[in-house]
């Protein structure tokens, strides 16, 4: 009999864990939750070249118990300049109101050698509860702003900017990189951007 109520107990443990494992991450009212992203490459102004600059990936969602579309965050990803970028990806978590996104890019070693490359990545992550982006090993309060330029260097180390502003409602992606640019009137790189965008490797 005890033999039958320890079983019974631990049965019952388990079965909450599970519970309480599946919903540590349940929206409540308020929290912003995720359901879509939307990726572009693009291209420099004025150029017929396959050479992409880098990519821009809106995150689309809605506040818990709402039916307002917006865009949660978007970012805009820089390559370093002149990066023979062949190939890109990128993976999904979602988990409730927590969000991880693994982007990943191919770069070759010797322009136009598809068989020599080497692959970096970026991780994000967003906590629609507490509204805060981690880009890498930063980590932003996004009601300070939701869009981001993220510059990588020679070596693919990356540095993200936050702008100050946030999108009030859903735009699509070629009014968002218009809005980038509008903001960044003297920044060259962002400038210099075809706000036309193209359906490439990183289009969900």
């Amino acid at each position: 009999m005890k033999t039958a109520v320890i079983l019974f107990v631990a049965i019952l443990c388990g079965i909450g864990a599970l519970w309480f494992w599946e919903r540590r991450h349940a929206p409540l009212a308020g929290d912003w939750v995720c359901d879509s992203v939307t990726e572009h490459t693009f291209q420099e102004k004025g150029k017929t070249s396959n050479l992409n600059l880098g990519d821009l990936a809106c995150f689309h969602g809605s506040p818990w118990g709402s039916n307002k579309r917006m865009n949660l965050f978007c970012v805009m990803v820089l390559y370093p300049p002149g990066a023979p970028v062949c190939g890109s990806g990128s993976s999904d978590h979602f988990d409730g109101y927590m969000l991880e996104r693994a982007f990943s890019w191919q770069v070759m070693l010797v322009p136009a050698d598809y068989d020599r490359v080497e692959k970096h990545s970026l991780e994000i992550a967003c906590d629609g509860r507490k509204k805060v982006l981690g880009i890498g090993k930063e980590r932003f309060d996004l009601s300070k702003g939701n869009l981001f330029i993220v510059r990588a260097d020679a070596s693919w180390h990356f540095v993200a900017q936050q702008l100050p502003h946030n999108l009030e409602d859903f735009q699509e992606s070629k009014a968002v990189m218009s809005t980038f640019q509008r903001l960044c009137p003297n920044q060259a790189d962002v400038q210099s951007v075809d706000p036309g965008l193209r359906e490439g490797l990183l289009t969900r």
